[in-house]
Order: C-alpha cells, then sequence, then structure tokens
C-alpha cells in the first residue's frame, strides 16, 4: 500500500487490460491483433473527446473530423516519402492546429453553439475535405505502407499499446495540474474561473489543443493500422459513437471512458455473427447507463479502492481572535489599522504570494473608486459612485434589490467595464486589466451564487482558486517536470492551512455538491483566503443561511481579518448584521451612493431607514426617534 495515495478501480481495470494484452500478444492470431488495435486507437480517439467535452466542458460533434485530418495527414507524409515516425509526430501537430482551428468559436460562442459549429465542421470534413475533389490521385483512398518492423501484428499492437500508455500519462499530468483546473473552472463557470486568475479563452483554446494532439495520434496510427485511408472511416456517425462513449463512461472520467470505448470498438466484432445488431447493442448502454447511473461507468470505477489520503492535514478548529475596530472620522484622515500578523503555525503557509505590487510599502488607502457609472442600453445601473476602502477594513454595501451592488462589484472584478469614472487598487489603475489579471494583484471574490465546482471536492476546488499562483509552464506540467511537482506541494500545503485556519479540514474530502449551503459558503471563504488576498469582494456571502450560521461566519470572517489583515468589502442585505461586522458601511440606492458612515451612523440615517421600511422618510425618523 501507498502511504497517502489512492489506487482506484478503474486504474486497476485498466492497468490489467494493458497487462493482459501484453501477456496474450505472442498467442493471438493476426485478426485478433488486428482488432485489438483498433480497439486501442478507439480509446485513445475518445479519450480526445472526454479531454475536450469531460475536461473542458467543450460539446464537440465532429471529433471524427480531428481523427481523419489526422489520418490524411500521415498518409500524405508517408506518400511524400518522410520514414516512420515522422507521419504520426507529423499527425500529431497538425492535428493539433486543426483543432485549435476548430476551438476559436469557442470564443465567442458556448454550449449548444459550440456543438452546432463542430458537427458543421464534421460534415464538411466528411463530403469536401477528405473525398478530396481536387486531388485526382486521392481517388478512393491514399495507401499507406507499415515499416518492415511494424509489418507483424503483435509488433503494431505492442506500438498502439505504448502510445496509449504516453496518452494516459500525459492525460494524469494534465488532470493532476494547474491546466485540468484550470479547463474544470472555465467548465463550471467563466466568471468564477476568471477571478481565480484563469485565462479563459487561452485556456479553451489549450482544451482544443490538446484534444488535437490526442486525435491526431489515434488518426496517425489509425492510417498505418488499415494501410488505406478512406472518408468512410471518419463520419459524423462516428463523432456521434465517440460521444456516447464518453456519455456511458461518465464525462470526465478517464477510466470509465476507456472502458467504454473499449467496449464500443469491440462491440461490432463481439456481436459478429450479428453484426447489424451491434449499434442496438450501443444504444441500449447510451439508454441504461445514464438512466440507471448518470454519472456513467467513472462513479464505479473512479472509487478508491486502495490507500488513503494521509497527506490531510489534521482537523483542528479555527481559533477566534479578539478584533479592535477603527475608528472613522470625516473630520480628520482616518488611519489605517495596521495588520495583524499571521500566527506560526500556518501564516507563512498563506502568505500573500509574489505579485507585481510592492506590498510591502505602506498604503493606507487599498482601493479607490471616483464618479463610476455604468450604463446598460436605457437603464443606468451605477451613477457617480464614489468609494475608499483601507487598510485592515471590513466595509459594508448595502441596498435594496436592484441598487447596483452585484454591478459594482463586477467592475471592480473586471467583468463589467464602467462607462465613466475611475478604479485604483494600490494606486494602480485597474480599468485597463483583464478580470484574470486582477487575482495576481492582490483582489479575490466570491459570487451570489457560490463559485465552486460542485462536483471537485472542497479540497481540490481550494487548489483551483490558486491558479495564478502556480507559475510553472504548461510544458513543465505535461512531463510532469520537477518546478511542476514542487509547485503542487507547495499549493497543496497552501490549500490544507487555509483549511485548516477557517476550520473546516473535516470537510476537504466532501463533494462540494454533497455539503449544506453554510459549509458551501465556508468553502468558497477559504478558497477566496488561500489566494493570499488583500482586498476580499464577498458577494452576499450570508445569502441563504439561518441565523446561525449568518453570525458563525460573520465571527469568523472577523477573525479571520484580524489574523491575515486583509482588507474586505460585504454586500449584504442584513443591516444588523452588517453593523455588527463592518468598520465602515456605504448605501447604495438606484445607482447612487445614498449615504455612508460608521454602522451607527448608517442605521440612524432617516434615508436609509425609509428604504428598509418602505415609508416616508419624515416616518423614519418618528420611528428612528423611539429607538
Amino acid at each position: 500500500m501507498l502511504a497517502g495515495r489512492e489506487v482506484r478501480a478503474g486504474t486497476l481495470l485498466v492497468g490489467a487490460a494493458i497487462a493482459a494484452m501484453l501477456a496474450t500478444a505472442p498467442l493471438l492470431g493476426d485478426y485478433t491483433l488486428f482488432v485489438l488495435a483498433l480497439v486501442v486507437i478507439n480509446v485513445i480517439a475518445v479519450l480526445s473527446l472526454n479531454l475536450l467535452m469531460g475536461y473542458a466542458g467543450q460539446v464537440s460533434l465532429g471529433q471524427a473530423a480531428l481523427v481523419g485530418i489526422g489520418a490524411y495527414a500521415a498518409a500524405d507524409l508517408a506518400r511524400w516519402g518522410l520514414p516512420f515516425p515522422l507521419p504520426v509526430l507529423g499527425a500529431v501537430m497538425v492535428g493539433a492546429g486543426a483543432a485549435t482551428i476548430v476551438g476559436l468559436p469557442s470564443l465567442r460562442i458556448r454550449g449548444l453553439q459550440v456543438a452546432a459549429t463542430t458537427l458543421a465542421i464534421g460534415l464538411v470534413a466528411e463530403n469536401l475535405l477528405f473525398p478530396r475533389p481536387w486531388d485526382s490521385g486521392a481517388g478512393t483512398g491514399i495507401v499507406i505502407a507499415r515499416p518492415a518492423f511494424l509489418v507483424d501484428g503483435r509488433a503494431f499492437l505492442l506500438l498502439a499499446i505504448a502510445c496509449l500508455v504516453l496518452i494516459l500519462l500525459l492525460d494524469r499530468a494534465i488532470r493532476t495540474s494547474k491546466i485540468g483546473r484550470a479547463f474544470t473552472a472555465v467548465r463550471d463557470r467563466d466568471d468564477t474561473a476568471a477571478a481565480r486568475g484563469v485565462p479563459v479563452g487561452r485556456t479553451k483554446l489549450l482544451a482544443y489543443a490538446l484534444s488535437g494532439v490526442y486525435a491526431g495520434m489515434a488518426g496517425g496510427l489509425f492510417a498505418y493500422l488499415l494501410e488505406v485511408v478512406t472518408p468512410d472511416s471518419f463520419t459524423v456517425f462516428v463523432s456521434l459513437s465517440y460521444v456516447a462513449a464518453v456519455v456511458v463512461g461518465g464525462s470526465g472520467s478517464w477510466a470509465g471512458v476507456v472502458v467504454a470505448a473499449a467496449a464500443f470498438a469491440a462491440l461490432p466484432e463481439l456481436l459478429r455473427p450479428a453484426r447489424t445488431y451491434a449499434p442496438l447493442a450501443g444504444a441500449i448502454l447510451l439508454a441504461a447507463v445514464p438512466l440507471l447511473r448518470p454519472e456513467g461507468l467513472g462513479w464505479l470505477l473512479d472509487r478508491a479502492v486502495l490507500g488513503d489520503r494521509s497527506g490531510r492535514q489534521s482537523h483542528r478548529q479555527t481559533r477566534r481572535w479578539p478584533r479592535r475596530r477603527p475608528q472613522r472620522r470625516e473630520s480628520q484622515p482616518r488611519p489605517a489599522r495596521p495588520a495583524a500578523h499571521p500566527s506560526p503555525h500556518n501564516g507563512r503557509e498563506i502568505a500573500p504570494p509574489r505579485r507585481p505590487l510592492a506590498l510591502e510599502v505602506p498604503m493606507p488607502t487599498v482601493l479607490r473608486t471616483a464618479n463610476v457609472a455604468v450604463r446598460f442600453g436605457g437603464l443606468q445601473a451605477l451613477d457617480g459612485v464614489t468609494m475608499e476602502v483601507r487598510r485592515g477594513e471590513i466595509v459594508g454595501l448595502i441596498g435594496p434589490n436592484g441598487a447596483g451592488k452585484s454591478t459594482f462589484f463586477n467592475c471592480l472584478s473586471g467583468f463589467v467595464a464602467p462607462t465613466a469614472g475611475s478604479i485604483s487598487y494600490r494606486d494602480r489603475d485597474l480599468l485597463a486589466l483583464p478580470p484574470e489579471a486582477r487575482p495576481a494583484l492582490g483582489i479575490a471574490r466570491t459570487f451570489q451564487q457560490v463559485g465552486l465546482s460542485p462536483a471537485q471536492t472542497v479540497h481540490e476546488n481550494v487548489l483551483a482558486a490558486q491558479h495564478f499562483m502556480a507559475r510553472y509552464s504548461i510544458p513543465a506540467a505535461l512531463v510532469r517536470a520537477p518546478t511542476a511537482v514542487s509547485g503542487e506541494r507547495e499549493l497543496a500545503r497552501r490549500a490544507a492551512a487555509a483549511l485548516e485556519l477557517v476550520g473546516i479540514a473535516h470537510l476537504a474530502d466532501e463533494r462540494v455538491g454533497d455539503l449544506p449551503h453554510g459549509s458551501q459558503r465556508l468553502a468558497e471563504v477559504t478558497a477566496a483566503l488561500a489566494m493570499g488576498p488583500e482586498l476580499l469582494l464577498l458577494d452576499e456571502p450570508f445569502a441563504g443561511l439561518g441565523h446561525e450560521e449568518s453570525d458563525l461566519l460573520a465571527h469568523r470572517l472577523v477573525a479571520l481579518q484580524t489574523e491575515l489583515g486583509f482588507a474586505a468589502v460585504v454586500i449584504e442585505h442584513d443591516v444588523p448584521l452588517v453593523a455588527r461586522l463592518c468598520d465602515y458601511v456605504y448605501v447604495l440606492d438606484q445607482g447612487r451612493v445614498l449615504t455612508e458612515g460608521t454602522p451607527d451612523q448608517v442605521q440612524r440615517d432617516p434615508q436609509v431607514a425609509a428604504i428598509y421600511l418602505g415609508e416616508p422618510v419624515a416616518t423614519a425618523q418618528e420611528v428612528l426617534a423611539g429607538v
């Protein structure tokens, strides 16, 4: 048993299948060897779609076209005299380039529109690109000869298995690095991904490119296996069979997809006496498996059967620290409260990372906005909002629904561009920076709807939040270079420290979607704190919580802010809760700052009382007079 590691049922099954093929290859006949090689190549092709659809959430209905592009590229390169394995390597490069081009529309469209676009590309490839009406030499197909050492079926099967193992290792490197976490973040929510420092557009194109690498390799091997490349092998129906294999295997589950892809490829041969019914058997699988278990075969194969997670930190509850609020006085400059020093047991592990701004230079003001305005068509969402947030403060932002609070947060995060005004963070203009560039400066945020991946564990979500801190390169991640391994260990240490500090280390291995709403909120705050922020933006963190849960979260926010010294802006509707939590409060109404001041000043403002009591100002004054 390997300490701190897990061996899952899917890993055992796939490993056993590969070992069985290697052990029995000398005993098998030519036809069986051919079928096994075909199955292995089909698995590689379906893994290409699983990476694109399961990991990155980009539905493709024309994936067979990419495999075909790889096959034709390999056949052409071999026809032009390049020796093996250069045609296969060329197919990999051509497949990556073609897939990147196919992925360009995903920068502007999403969902069913992307699926329709890829379907159209598949049809164009099937009916125009592969038949090659302009090439009289193509005829009914392009013949390609195997090199002498691959003529034997056993040798070719060994080559196919070696390529599959290489793809599986590459796939594992992707899943366990910042690349896979970026894919998952983009799959779930673009805005959350950007708020974690993930460049959404480049990440989508990277997913397409890596998918093209898999597909190109499958196509190159397929060309050498059949020794002739024809359009009939890469139809849209073949693409749909890839989609079916991903659905049955469990989208995102590499082991489930491997098993399902092998089954779909082997069914025609297993049912050879009744070959007509092979599609029916596949259709029954496609209908039955998702109905019985929506997660597909991956639900079973991804279960742990050996090992544990002994590497996780011990479960220890967070201490609570007393907090002294700084006094804001409008008549004189407001002194900044010095940041509290983190306690030695975890402070080093979640300290702010290296940033483009020199954070060690004392600056009393962290955030300053001036006359920020946002107009959506004829709607004035924000109108001249001016705000200041100082070091070590928790600032409340309250107001009725539709007042513009979330729009203001989206301006701070870069998701909405103001039509007028300025926003500066530590005296640096933010308006020119994209959303994914802001976390590296020290800005972290949560969302009104919990911005976590429900299918992943709490620990995995906290790791994903630190994307911008993973400074190793993409090539280093793909080959698991020492820089990538050490970087991942550091991120894991930070994640464990953040979970312990917030007091939810016992939830590290729980799927977020299985947790109650209050625990999900705590997990999202933990993910934001793991980013080492200097400015934390909390968008209705108490929404949906009961009174006791709200008080617990408020106490923890106060303790964490005192311990770590960050500034925070909190959107909330509960005025008494804001009064207990915040040092200073801004009130928005109809896109304007209605009033600002200390919690006591704001609570006693007749205009605020009128908004929340629904009474005229004069009546609100009478109510306040009796308080």
